[in-house]
């Protein structure tokens, strides 16, 4: 195998490892560990940030013949579409039977799912940032700093990964970036757990 290809399978190896659905599920196993959510949050967790944001990319992917990261920004819309229908399903789930810490996850999901799903339209964000910088942003907001400062290093790895494998621009990365950030943030605000 030779060098070049080799170290583009290992940025295809970081971005994979590291994408959204995967560090979902990474926060919801830190809020379990620490009781914060319970069973029940935990099934409809890893149904609605974990399985479902997994399936449905892999799903068109598939059935248009494109690479699983979507490479061009038209191909992501409509299946992204039904993974924030899905996090907004989450939402009200949450809002109705579950923690308020889940509330907060769930509406911080959706509210950048949704702003990612519309950018998407006319610009190429980096969702692998906005699901790196949100959940950080939000594991830095429920005290967890350890974890977020692990996140955001994860985060600064993986914008280096997606870089070059040319998936984004710089400014597509520091876009994603910060709109998890900030979006995550108002969500915390809005909701107060």
């Amino acid at each position: 195998m030779n060098i070049k290809r080799q170290k583009l399978s290992i940025h295809e190896l970081i971005s994979m490892v590291f994408s959204a659905p995967f560090i979902a599920l990474y926060l919801i196993i830190r809020l379990v560990l620490d009781n914060v959510i319970g069973l029940a949050g935990l099934f409809f967790s890893i149904l609605w940030l974990v399985l479902i944001p997994i399936i449905i990319p892999l799903y068109y992917a598939s059935i248009m013949n494109i690479e699983w990261d979507y490479p061009e920004r038209h191909h992501r819309i409509k299946p992204f579409l039904l993974i924030v229908i899905g996090y907004l399903v989450l939402t009200l789930t949450s809002i109705l039977l579950l923690e308020k810490e889940l509330v907060f996850i769930s509406a911080s999901y959706t509210i950048n799912g949704l702003v990612a799903w519309l950018t998407s339209f006319k610009y190429k964000i980096s969702i692998h940032m906005i699901g790196i910088s949100g959940p950080a942003t939000a594991l830095l907001l429920l005290g967890y700093y350890a974890d977020a400062i692990t996140l955001y290093i994860i985060g600064l790895i993986t914008a280096y990964s997606r870089m070059t494998m040319k998936r984004h621009t710089p400014g597509q990365i520091i876009t994603g970036f910060l709109t998890g950030m900030i979006l995550t943030t108002i969500a915390y605000l809005a909701v107060k757990p």
